[in-house]
């Protein structure tokens, strides 16, 4: 089948070689990339077309580079599928020419650049990205705001303060969220503000924003381990959180969460899961959330290390991050069956 695709492909009808270039692109299969490369060319913007989009069912490293020669096509589709197809393979090769993508004339180009560059998360971007949180396509700046949440930049800080602002409410709730991603607490009043947002999907962003924040802001403190109840209650408003009411080995735990990499901060991050469980009737939801996040992007040896510990020194927990081990396992078996296929 793949010969014949690939005559098809030599053909002197563009309808014949489109058609052909589509059906490579829907097989998935990785021998047929240098044949779609070769597509990305053709004179005919429909060939073109079908290439670029089939490219970015592939995901292969190997399309990186005439992908991002491909932003600079004459025809907006072309860019527009281009950008879109390195959103999904996550190259660093790709952020400087999607950061040059952010200008495209075509707002399409520029909102799949942003949402590409958000989900590569390198912090090289974060300067395009903040001038794309002024871009006249409200489109563009709600993915801009939500890639530098994807990014983590505290640099992004004042310009995602500045958009809590935007006239659009999908923007301002887009830039609460990235803020409370960042957590930059120099950003706290600015999120506080949101909370009388006229629009709901914004306050309750914001208030989620606000605990991540605040959770940071109180490990923070000089002297945790000195801190008292009525201190932290003056200091927080994460009346939920009871983590707070402990000592430094409870309020340390978030710290934690944000990294890891090695079987010991695996094995301290259960034990202190533990204490706190030990010590509340629920864990907090802003503790919680921070683990997850770290967990869903760990290595499977670290996610089974977590898992195992919980499941020995501390099971009545197991239930608050159970659905994350069942994606991870998920994601395993589909890659293992990806891998054995190539």
């Amino acid at each position: 089948m793949l010969e014949s695709l690939v005559r098809q492909l030599k053909s002197n009808d563009p309808a014949v070689r489109t058609k052909a270039a589509t059906t490579l692109g829907n097989s998935g299969e990785k021998s047929a990339v240098s044949f779609l490369v070769r597509a990305l060319v053709d004179e005919n913007r429909h060939v073109r077309r079908a290439a670029s989009a089939g490219l970015g069912q592939v995901w292969t490293d190997e399309a990186v580079t005439p992908l991002c020669t491909a932003l600079n096509d004459t025809d907006w589709f072309v860019r527009w599928n281009a950008a879109l197809a390195l959103g999904l393979i996550c190259d660093p090769r790709a952020v400087d020419p999607l950061s040059g993508a952010l200008h495209d004339a075509n707002r399409y180009v520029r909102r799949n650049a942003a949402e590409a560059l958000g989900n590569i998360k390198n912090k090289s971007a974060t300067g395009r990205l903040i001038e794309s949180l002024q871009d006249p396509d409200v489109d563009v700046r709600w993915n801009a705001a939500d890639a530098l949440g994807k990014l983590r930049d505290q640099n992004a800080t004042d310009p995602l303060i500045h958009a809590l602002s935007d006239p659009d409410e999908f923007v301002r709730e887009r830039a609460a969220n990235a803020l409370g991603k960042i957590r930059d607490v120099s950003a706290a009043a600015a999120v506080q503000a949101a909370l009388n947002d006229s629009h709901e999907d914004v306050r309750k962003t914001a208030a989620e924003a606000l605990e991540k924040i605040e959770l940071r802001d109180a490990r923070s403190l000089p002297g945790l381990g000195a801190i008292t109840e009525s201190m932290v209650r003056d200091r927080c408003t994460l009346k939920t959180c009871n983590v707070f009411k402990y000592d430094y080995a409870v309020t340390t735990t978030g710290s934690m969460a944000d990294t890891l990499s090695t079987m010991g901060e695996v094995d301290r991050a259960v034990a202190a899961i533990k204490q706190i469980k030990e010590r509340t009737a629920k864990l907090p939801p802003v503790l919680v959330e921070a683990y997850r996040e770290t967990l869903e992007s760990a290595s499977s040896a670290i996610v089974r290390r977590f898992f195992e510990g919980l499941a020995n020194q501390c099971p009545d927990a197991l239930e608050y991050f159970i659905d994350v081990d069942k994606q991870k396992k998920a994601d395993d078996e589909k890659q293992t069956k990806l891998d054995t296929i190539s």
